[in-house]
């Protein structure tokens, strides 16, 4: 079988146009005063059992399952043990707390699969319109990478998202206290009490169009960051340090004018110039904007380092996944034209992460390949190993 095909991303594509059509069924049941709620439940458990009952897939199953079947069940835990694990010790005994109960790797996924897409799913239907059509952008953009590779990030993420109410209010310290719970399962979780300020900033568009264009300068000029900051803190560490820096900073994401460099332009342009209409609908669109044009700086400006584009960025792609999905409750008159482009946008990116042998997939129910067999075929795919 070839590693690069079409029919890889198919599974994909189905998901997201079931989505797309349940979407739509929701909007008429509105128009009709009709509750949507069947379809909305409908449309998550659609989305559960793909993405709950998966197989191995992507690449970091590689890791997570030796360490879930590595994990001691809480009862047997050690001091040593809990100074020697590789995982944050919020993760670690969240792992071990859950094997004690069952043992079982794909339970395990699917459990965490649940809570994810539960507490996303609540955030959605704070700050939209749609519980389902968010999920399109969820799963164009990250969103799989998050529950297939980033099992501790995402519940960092998830902490983040609790966190908005008080964010929204302006309560800092109970903000604090969810960040800081977050950061025992992702170290990166960090990053969002050090940003709450910027989060509050009530933004001019004068301003995001000076940030807007002094990003795609640098970019298009070449000028990023990844590798020269690396460059900078290699002298300040010590060799171990170094190589695993090093590790990191080997290969790049693409660069120059790509399908992925005109998408993010044309939706941050969209997120500007419609930033009035945004706040009508959405209390909280300034802090949405915020992640988005963090996403967008990040993305940017350490495209020269792929495994960070593969982490930081997504850590604030929640305001593509808000802002998309708001877009589509704002009125202008090249409306269908503009959020038709957008659905393309998002199909095209889906095959685009999804066409190879690592996206290759299977579900519980009909059978899935065993973990040896697509161990390997991340190993020759990839230079993970």
């Amino acid at each position: 079988m070839e590693d690069v095909s079409f029919a890889f991303a198919i599974p994909y594509l189905i998901i997201a146009v079931i989505q797309l059509l349940l979407y739509g069924k929701e909007r008429i049941l509105l128009k009709l005063n009709r509750s949507p709620q069947k379809v909305r439940s409908l449309s998550f458990f659609i989305l559960l059992v793909f993405v709950g009952l998966r197989g191995f897939l992507y690449t970091d199953f590689v890791n997570y399952y030796v360490g879930f079947e590595d994990v001691p069940k809480l009862y047997e835990l050690t001091i040593s043990d809990l100074k020697s694990t590789g995982s944050e010790i919020g993760f670690y005994l969240y792992e071990s707390l859950f094997k004690t109960i069952v043992n079982n790797y794909h339970v395990w996924c699917f459990f965490n699969s649940f809570i994810d897409l539960f507490v996303i799913r609540e955030v959605f239907k704070r700050y939209t319109s749609s519980s389902i059509l968010p999920f399109v952008f969820f799963i164009a953009y990250w969103g799989l990478q998050f529950e297939f590779n980033l099992m501790r990030n995402v519940k960092g993420l998830l902490f983040f998202l609790i966190s908005l109410k008080s964010l929204e209010v302006g309560n800092f310290r109970r903000y604090i206290i969810c960040n800081f719970l977050g950061c025992l399962f992702h170290s990166s979780s960090l990053i969002y009490i050090i940003i709450y300020p910027f989060l509050r900033i009530k933004w001019k568009r004068g301003v995001l169009l000076v940030i807007f264009l002094g990003v795609n300068i640098l970019y298009l000029s070449g000028i990023c960051l990844g590798k020269m900051s690396a460059d900078f803190f290699l002298d300040m560490l010590g060799t171990k340090s170094s190589e695993k820096v090093l590790d990191y900073v080997m290969g790049a994401s693409d660069m120059g004018i790509t399908i992925g460099y005109v998408e993010r332009v044309i939706e941050m342009l969209l997120f500007i110039i419609f930033l009035d209409k945004f706040r009508v609908i959405n209390r909280c669109a300034d802090v949405f904007i915020s992640c988005s044009i963090l996403y967008f700086t990040l993305y940017s400006l350490f495209s020269d380092v792929a495994i960070f584009v593969q982490r930081f960025p997504l850590l604030f792609i929640i305001g593509y996944w808000i802002l998309l999905s708001n877009l589509f409750y704002i009125q202008f008159k090249t409306k269908k034209l503009v959020l038709s482009f957008i659905i393309c946008l998002c199909m095209t990116r889906i095959v685009l992460s999804n066409n190879t042998i690592i996206s290759k997939y299977d579900n519980i129910i009909w059978g899935i390949e065993s973990y040896e067999l697509r161990r390997n075929a991340v190993y020759r795919f990839t230079d993970y190993n």
